[in-house]
C-alpha cells in the first residue's frame, strides 16, 4: 500500500508541474491539453483503486460540502445554460478537494525539482538568448501581437503563469529534503515571474519571502538585518529596473481596478440572483473599460453566476477554511502560504483559484490537505 500511495503521489505532483504548461516548443496545444485530460483521467481511477475503499476521512463538514455540490448541479440546470462550464469547475473543486483530504504524502525526489527549476530558467534566460525564446503558440486577445516564452512563459499569458508558478513553487517546496535544491527552485521560479512581469506573482513571492524571513529559526536581530537587506535589494531592482518589470511609470497603482468596483453595485442589482452566466456574461467595455470583467475574482464569480451561484463556492470555502485554521500546524506553513497566496490573487484577477485552469487545482488539492488534523509527512 505505500508503494501505491507513493507512486499516486508522485503522479499527482508531476500532473501539477505539466498542469502549468498549456504550450511548448514544437509540440501541439491540443496534444498538450489531451495529455493532461488522460493524466487527470488516471489520478481519477488510481485513486478509487487505491483509496475510496480503502481510507476513511471524511466527516460531517464533508458531507455538507457534497450538499453544496448538488446546490451547484441544481444551480446549473435552472439557469438553462448550454454549456457545463460552471458545473465542471465547481466539480473538479471538489474532485481535487477529496484527493487532498485522502493523500499521505511523501518526500520528492530532488530530480523533480531540479526538472521543475531548468523549466522556470529557460523562461528567465529566453530573455539573454533569442534562440530560447518561442512565440506563443496560443491565440491571445492581448495587447501585444507576439507574445513571446519570455513574456507569457509556457501559459496562456503572463498572469495565469505567475499565479501557477507561486502556488507549484510553494507546494513542491513543501515536499523536498536538500535545502540547496529548495533554493534553487525558489530563485529560479522568482526569476522567472520577474522576467515575464507578473506583477501578481512578484507579489506572492514577495510574501512568501517574508514568512521565510519571519519562520527562520535565528535571533530577531538576524531575521530584522536580512529583512533590511531583502528591502533594499527590492527597492534597487524597483529603481533601475520598474519599468522593465511593470512597476514604475503607472499612474494609478491598481492599473484600474478600483475604478471597475464603482460599477459593481449597478451590474449586480440588475441580475444579482442568478447572475449573467445564462446570458452570455457581462462587459465593462460598455462602461469605457478596454476589457470585459471586473479584476476581483469574487465580485466577478458573483456578476458571473448571481447570489444562487455563488453561496454554495462560498460555504465550502468558508467550512474548509474554518477546518484549517482549526487544524493550523507551523510545520507546514508552505502549503499555507498555498492558500494565502490563492486568496490574494483573487483580489487582483477576476479569476485565478476560481476558474477551470489546470493550474489553479492545486489550491483545492492543498485545502483538502490542510483541512485534515493530522501531519503525514
Amino acid at each position: 500500500m505505500i508503494l501505491k500511495r507513493k507512486f499516486l503521489f508522485y503522479f499527482i505532483s508531476i500532473f501539477f508541474i505539466i498542469a502549468n504548461l498549456y504550450w511548448f516548443p514544437f509540440v501541439s496545444s491540443q496534444l498538450i491539453s489531451d495529455f493532461k485530460i488522460i493524466m487527470l483521467s488516471g489520478i481519477v481511477v488510481l485513486y478509487l483503486i487505491f483509496f475510496f475503499m480503502k481510507k476513511n476521512y471524511y466527516n460531517n463538514d464533508d458531507i455538507f460540502i457534497i450538499f453544496c455540490l448538488i446546490i451547484a448541479i441544481f444551480y446549473n440546470l435552472i439557469s438553462s445554460v448550454n454549456d457545463l462550464k460552471y458545473i465542471i469547475m465547481f466539480t473538479s473543486f471538489v474532485i481535487f478537494y477529496f484527493f487532498g483530504k485522502s493523500m499521505s504524502f511523501l518526500y520528492l525526489s530532488n530530480k523533480v525539482l531540479l526538472l521543475t527549476s531548468i523549466l522556470f530558467l529557460w523562461v528567465f534566460l529566453s530573455l539573454f538568448f533569442p534562440t530560447l525564446n518561442y512565440k506563443n503558440q496560443l491565440w491571445l486577445d492581448y495587447e501585444f501581437s507576439e507574445v513571446m516564452l519570455s513574456s507569457s512563459g509556457f501559459s496562456i499569458a503572463r498572469t495565469s503563469w505567475g499565479i501557477g508558478v507561486a502556488l507549484l513553487t510553494l507546494y513542491l517546496l513543501n515536499f523536498a529534503r536538500s535545502s540547496k535544491f529548495k533554493k534553487l527552485l525558489f530563485v529560479s521560479a522568482f526569476l522567472c515571474v520577474l522576467s515575464t512581469g507578473s506583477r501578481g506573482g512578484m507579489i506572492y513571492f514577495c510574501l512568501a519571502l517574508c514568512v521565510f524571513i519571519t519562520m527562520w529559526e535565528v535571533s530577531w536581530r538576524s531575521k530584522f538585518l536580512t529583512f533590511l537587506i531583502t528591502l533594499g535589494l527590492f527597492l534597487t531592482i524597483f529603481i533601475y529596473f520598474g519599468k522593465y518589470l511593470r512597476l514604475s511609470g503607472v499612474e494609478d497603482i491598481t492599473t484600474g481596478r478600483s475604478s471597475q468596483y464603482v460599477y459593481f453595485l449597478e451590474l449586480f442589482k440588475n441580475n444579482y440572483l442568478f447572475g449573467y452566466y445564462s446570458s452570455g456574461g457581462y462587459s465593462l467595455t460598455n462602461y469605457g473599460f478596454e476589457y470585459n470583467q471586473i479584476h476581483n475574482a469574487w465580485l466577478n464569480f458573483i456578476l458571473n453566476y448571481g447570489l444562487i451561484g455563488f453561496s454554495p463556492l462560498f460555504l465550502f470555502l468558508f467550512i474548509s477554511l474554518r477546518k484549517v485554521i482549526i487544524n493550523f500546524e507551523k510545520i507546514n506553513y508552505n502549503l499555507y502560504l498555498v492558500l494565502l497566496c490563492g486568496l490574494f490573487s483573487t483580489l487582483l484577477e477576476p479569476d485565478t483559484i476560481f476558474s477551470n485552469g489546470y493550474h489553479v487545482l492545486i489550491f483545492w488539492f492543498t485545502l483538502g490537505f490542510l483541512s485534515r488534523s493530522r501531519n503525514f509527512l
